[in-house]
């Protein structure tokens, strides 16, 4: 870096311009040590945020696939609930036409009257 800072000097005072004063954005960057990244990486606040991102990651992961079998044990449940409420019906119909058919049949003649 400091070898890229000399040459841009050397450059720059040829062309008439002078000594940098500024350096630009890339050269910043390049100028930070090497280790600097891994002090970052290192810090317990990053792995920290890194940890969290994970396990929330994750959390959420496991919520969407709770969520989308919950959704589809409730549409086989109300299914099924269908079908059995649908044989419960016939069932009732069927007892109620038989209480009905029973009834005229054990009170005869004077029932049928009665309803007249």
């Amino acid at each position: 870096m400091l070898i890229l800072l000399l040459t841009s000097e050397k450059v720059a005072d040829r062309r008439g311009i002078g000594v940098w004063e500024r350096e630009s954005f890339v050269e910043g960057i390049q100028s930070l040590p090497s280790q600097t990244g891994q002090l970052i990486r290192s810090n317990p606040i990053t792995k920290l945020l890194i940890l969290l991102y994970h396990v929330l990651r994750d959390l959420s992961f496991i919520a969407y696939q709770l969520a989308k079998q919950g959704y589809y044990l409730g549409v086989t449940v109300s299914q099924y609930a269908a079908v059995g409420y649908r044989r419960f019906a016939n069932g009732v119909d069927k007892l109620t036409g038989f209480y009905a058919s029973s009834k005229n049949r054990l009170s005869g003649p004077k029932a049928v009257a009665k309803k007249e």
